[in-house]
């Protein structure tokens, strides 16, 4: 699915008005749905190494003092890129995704995410 460029266009207008790292969680705050527009900013924004300029940092804390997520379970980053949890699972098998064990549960960093579809933006 891809996403409606006028809904691109508003998280870009509210990404550089708050601050991409502080996006997810107005978002979360105000009921809107965080998809695979905002990790896709959080890529745009994000600074190769080298290069200076704005970083994403995955531990920020928001101004409310809600943190955004450090880690997806599968179910959640399959629904934050709009791919199957199976599709994820692949991705990890095939190295494509790195996950982490976490108190008995498999998931993916934040960060691993955006650096995903970084990674699939730069081969576009």
């Amino acid at each position: 699915m891809t996403p409606h460029p006028d809904r691109i266009a508003q998280l870009t207008a509210l990404a550089l008005t708050l601050g991409v790292a502080e996006l997810p969680a107005w978002l979360r705050r105000n009921g809107h749905p965080i998809g695979i527009e905002v990790l896709a900013l959080e890529a745009a924004f994000k600074v190769k190494k080298g290069q200076s300029g704005p970083t994403v940092d995955a531990a920020t804390v928001g101004r409310d003092g809600d943190p955004m997520p450090l880690v997806y379970r599968y179910v959640d980053a399959a629904r934050l890129l709009d791919i199957s949890e199976s599709t994820v699972k692949r991705l990890v098998a095939g190295g494509d995704l790195r996950a982490i064990n976490l108190a008995g549960a498999r998931c993916i960093p934040h960060d691993e995410l955006v650096d995903y579809v970084a990674r699939r933006l730069d081969a576009a």
